[in-house]
């Protein structure tokens, strides 16, 4: 299973937590100070702001016979229009997690073809032409950790994704996912703001 998938069983997690922001507490001199939805806490991410209208859609606990994990939030009235909180549930081997470590160890760039080659096992789906179109694929510094970006399109749904891989232990082998997916038609009207709502984390 991967982001966009439908769950086979929903699971409301004790892993998360969410409370609602009161939009009076907000520094005026916030940038985000808009966005007066409900703030996540899972895994790795102390802290970040769902942007205002989204919706908690559905969880999933890590089991012996399903190992992966997620959270998974949409837009009022939309559920096609997704954030995820991924994991795969396990680690990735040796070579691949030199790969990644390597790379998030560099100045942020682009990720040219032949670096993403070596990031295939990171990547997973999307390192499939014939499923996902890469559009593009780049490092950044998001709050004080490197994070690699992939961005593209599912060939077969017809719709775009933003994806944020994070090296949760510093060791490149546990790997977070955060995913922005849409519709592609619907994709650009709600790209900032899941790139805000990314934006706003703070790490553990």
């Amino acid at each position: 299973m991967g982001p966009g998938d439908l769950p086979d069983e929903v699971y409301y997690p004790r892993m998360a937590q969410v409370e609602h922001m009161n939009s009076q507490d907000r520094a005026s001199l916030d940038p985000l100070s808009d966005f007066d939805g409900e703030v996540l806490s899972v895994a790795e991410v102390k802290e970040m702001r769902l942007p205002p209208g989204w919706l908690r859609s559905a969880s999933k606990e890590r089991q012996e016979e399903k190992i992966y994990s997620y959270e998974l939030f949409h837009l009022k009235d939309r559920p096609d229009v997704m954030l995820w909180f991924y994991y795969r549930g396990y680690k990735l081997g040796e070579s691949a997690s030199n790969n990644l470590r390597e790379c998030l160890g560099k100045p942020p760039h682009v990720i040219l073809p032949a670096e993403l080659k070596g990031l295939s096992d990171v990547i997973r789906d999307k390192s499939d032409p014939d499923d996902f179109k890469i559009s593009g694929a780049h490092t950044e510094s998001l709050n004080g950790k490197t994070v690699l970006v992939v961005e593209g399109r599912y060939v077969e749904a017809q719709e775009d994704a933003y994806t944020v891989y994070v090296d949760a232990d510093g060791t490149g082998s546990v790997v977070r996912e955060l995913h922005y997916r849409a519709p592609k038609l619907d994709y650009p009207r709600f790209l900032r703001d899941a790139k805000r709502s990314f934006q706003s984390i703070v790490w553990k």
